[in-house]
């Protein structure tokens, strides 16, 4: 198995900061931003825990799970259609997005590579939507 370096102490007080910033910002633009203060730990801890079990089959294995096909066969029941660009190497992974085909439209998709830039094997997209005038009952 490989052995991980280990996680600097300043990685860790940097993502306590920036909780503790947008805890105060929650507070402070209540009105702006519609979000209590507690939402902010709620997302901070489901995202703690919903990301916890992929990540340790990933180190543990080595080995990357794709469920873009999986999820889009089923979100194609539901109204919703997706795209992927997955990176350019062995992994398995890349970058989806899914929209609901009844309420946009896309115009316009750019996969980008940010190889091509010298920079690490990674992808983005960046669409862009026109919102249907669709009437909900």
């Amino acid at each position: 198995m490989r052995s991980y370096d280990p996680v600097p102490q300043w990685w860790f007080c940097i993502i306590l900061v920036s909780t503790i910033l947008s805890i105060f910002s929650c507070s402070y633009f209540k009105k702006q931003l519609q979000l209590p203060p507690w939402g902010v730990l709620l997302a901070c801890t489901m995202g703690i825990f919903l990301a916890i079990p992929g990540s340790v089959i990933s180190a543990t294995t080595g080995m990357e799970v794709d469920r873009y096909d999986d999820l889009l066969s089923g979100m194609r029941n539901k109204g919703y259609i997706g795209s992927i660009k997955r990176r350019t190497r062995e992994a398995m992974d890349g970058c989806a997005i899914f929209w609901k085909e009844n309420l946009f439209c896309l115009l316009e998709g750019e996969s980008i590579e940010f190889k091509g830039f010298g920079l690490r094997d990674n992808v983005a997209q960046l669409f862009v939507f026109e919102i249907l005038d669709v009437h909900l009952d």
